[in-house]
């Protein structure tokens, strides 16, 4: 893509997130401020949709009390900033990814084990069971209140060639958000990885700096990363996904008349997200297909090569994690 092309492009996704969100809420003297970030666009993205409408309906069924400001595309944080401002008191609510997580706790690395899940509705159902819900507590000790589980979809992989088997990918080196558990799944493949903003993961790979990405469909069409990659290969080998976090500082200042509401409005506005995401990777895909992207699926021989060669990652990283979340999901694989 010439300069000038990109550069109106750039400036046309600028303009339509201006122009497709909420105008910023005028906050009314008295309210509670509630600033919310996280790293992707505004509308047409599974995390992007869910909170434009959490801004939405607590600046509808709580004005007067509370006002909140969402600011996506990292305008304010990056993935590897978000947590930090967040426990610094710069924002209220962040979506950060588990791998942001990893130095609160190690059990989120359960939803990158290489293929762990059979398909992103076990991972619903699993995200719905008591034991997941007990993970979101898992970060009080830190001052950090996980909220809910928001999907963008299973993980892909991108390249300038098709990935039917790990070693395709042997030299390549791959962007990750610093998940531990991606560093050593593609050391495991004799590739490299390199943690890099998602704000910056377009002109890296553009650049050459980056030979590929492991994102869902909903981020490579976010980022239209088929237009500087010439293979997306579909392995659904792990989980996209993010954690909605509060500050629990900052929660525990929040008067009831606030606090319950804001919590319901939550976990609608969170069952609603997971249970689109499947439908939302199908239109993501679709539209990757639509506007030029090829897309490679694995045959069942290639996806067991795949799985073999990383059985060592999986076995290595399980046994970090509580065994009740890898027993329960065996469980639910089996009635999937």
């Amino acid at each position: 893509m010439g300069f000038m092309m990109r550069f109106l492009w750039v400036f046309l996704m600028l303009f339509a997130t201006v122009m497709a969100r909420p105008a910023m809420a005028e906050c009314e003297s008295g309210e509670i401020i509630i600033r919310m970030s996280h790293i992707n666009r505004s509308f047409n993205h599974p995390i992007g949709d869910a909170a434009s409408e959490l801004e939405q309906r607590v600046n509808t069924e709580l004005d007067g009390l509370a006002c909140m400001e969402v600011f996506g595309n990292s305008l304010l944080y990056t993935d590897d900033r978000v947590v930090r401002a967040l426990l610094d008191g710069d924002i209220q609510l962040a979506v950060p990814s588990y791998g942001a997580l990893d130095e609160y706790t190690r059990n989120f690395r359960v939803f990158g084990l290489p293929f762990v899940f059979k398909n992103i509705n076990a991972v619903g159902r699993f995200q719905e069971s008591a034991a997941a819900r007990s993970l979101l507590l898992s970060m009080r000790g830190f001052g950090i209140r996980g909220l809910d589980y928001w999907q963008t979809g299973m993980l892909q992989l991108s390249a300038n060639k098709p990935l039917n088997n790990p070693k395709a990918a042997k030299g390549l080196t791959f962007r990750t958000t610093g998940s531990t558990v991606s560093n050593v799944q593609f050391a495991a493949m004799g590739a490299y990885s390199k943690p890099i903003s998602y704000a910056a993961l377009y002109s890296a790979l553009e650049s050459g700096e980056l030979d590929g990405a492991e994102e869902s469909w909903a981020n490579f069409n976010d980022k239209r990363i088929y237009e500087v990659q010439s293979t997306l290969t579909q392995t659904n080998h792990a989980v996209g996904g993010n954690v909605l976090i509060m500050s629990q500082a900052w929660f525990k200042t929040l008067p009831p008349e606030v606090s319950k509401p804001l919590m319901k409005i939550i976990a609608e506005v969170s069952k609603k997200q997971r249970e689109q995401v499947a439908s939302a990777e199908v239109k993501a895909k679709a539209k990757i297909i639509a506007d030029g992207g090829v897309i490679v699926a694995l045959t069942a021989g290639e996806r067991d090569e795949w799985r073999n060669e990383l059985k060592g990652v999986f076995s290595h990283f399980a046994a970090e994690v509580n065994p009740v979340f890898t027993r329960l999901i065996d469980r639910i694989n089996a009635e999937n």
